[in-house]
C-alpha cells in the first residue's frame, strides 16, 4: 500500500509499511528480492555502458538508483548521527509508536527512513523556533503534530484492520480533535492580534495628542546640536567652545 500525506507528519515512507508490524514476512521478502532484481539489472546496464564508455567517456557513471537515491538526499539534506538522535527523540517523546514503526523501516529500507528522520527533524526544529518564539502556540501546533501522526497510522493501517467500521469511528474521532485544536489555536491569534491592535491604536492616539509637542522637542534638538551664527557669519562662542 502505498498512501502520501501532505502534513509534516505524514510520512509516507512509514506509512508505506505502517512498518514490519504491517507488512507480512513473505511481502517483505517479495519487496526484497525484487528490489535486487531491479537493481541487478541497472548495474548490468552500467556495466555494459562501461565497457563501451571508453570512447564516450560515460565509462563513470553511477548506477540510476544511486543517482536517484543521491539527487533525493540532496534534496533532503544530509541526515548526520545528530539529526537522527534529535528526530528519535522528539518521537520518542511525542509518538512511541512511531518510533517503532521508524526501527522497522530501517531494516527494511534505508533510504526511505532517512527520508522520514529528515522529515521529523525539520518538524521538531520548526516547533523549537516557535518555542522561543511563543510557547502557547508551540503547545498548540505541537498537539497538532501528535494527532496527525497518529490518525496517518490509523488511514495507513485500513486495509488490515478486522473492524473497519471501528477504525473509521478512531479516525473520525483525530479529526474532531484536530478541527478543535485548530479552532483554539485560530481564537489564541485573534487574542494575540487584538492586543496588538490595543497597542497600535493607543500608539496612533499619543502620537496625534502630541503632535505640536513632538514637532517643537524635534526643532528644539536641531537648534541646540546646530545654532545660529553671529551677524558676521562666523560661529557663535558656544559653538567655538565646543570645538
Amino acid at each position: 500500500m502505498v498512501w502520501r500525506s501532505s502534513g509534516i507528519a505524514g510520512l509516507a515512507t512509514v506509512m508505506l509499511f505502517a512498518a514490519g508490524e504491517i507488512a507480512t514476512h513473505a511481502q517483505k521478502n517479495a519487496e526484497s528480492t525484487a528490489r535486487k532484481a531491479s537493481a541487478s539489472k541497472e548495474n548490468n546496464a552500467v556495466d555494459k555502458n562501461a565497457t563501451s564508455g571508453k570512447s564516450n567517456g560515460r565509462g563513470n557513471e553511477k548506477p540510476v538508483a544511486d543517482q536517484h537515491r543521491d539527487a533525493s538526499r540532496r534534496d533532503m539534506g544530509e541526515v548526520t548521527p545528530e539529526r537522527e538522535a534529535a528526530a528519535l527523540k522528539f518521537v520518542e517523546l511525542h509518538h512511541k509508536q512511531l518510533l517503532r514503526i521508524l526501527q522497522s523501516l530501517q531494516s527494511v529500507d534505508e533510504d526511505q527512513y532517512e527520508r522520514a528522520i529528515e522529515e521529523i527533524f525539520r518538524a521538531s526544529e520548526r516547533l523549537a523556533r516557535m518555542k522561543s518564539r511563543s510557547a502557547e502556540r508551540y503547545e498548540y501546533e505541537l498537539e497538532l503534530w501528535k494527532i496527525k501522526s497518529r490518525r496517518n497510522l490509523l488511514i495507513a493501517s485500513l486495509p488490515m484492520v478486522a473492524d473497519y467500521e471501528q477504525a473509521m469511528r478512531n479516525i473520525q474521532k483525530t479529526i474532531s480533535r484536530e478541527l478543535e485544536i485548530q479552532n483554539q489555536l485560530l481564537q489564541y491569534e485573534a487574542q494575540v492580534t487584538r492586543k496588538r491592535l490595543n497597542r497600535i491604536e493607543e500608539s496612533l492616539k499619543r502620537q496625534q495628542d502630541n503632535f505640536e509637542t513632538n514637532v517643537d522637542r524635534q526643532l528644539q534638538r536641531i537648534r541646540k546640536a546646530y545654532p545660529p551664527s553671529d551677524t558676521e557669519g562666523k560661529p557663535t562662542l558656544e559653538r567655538r567652545n565646543k570645538k
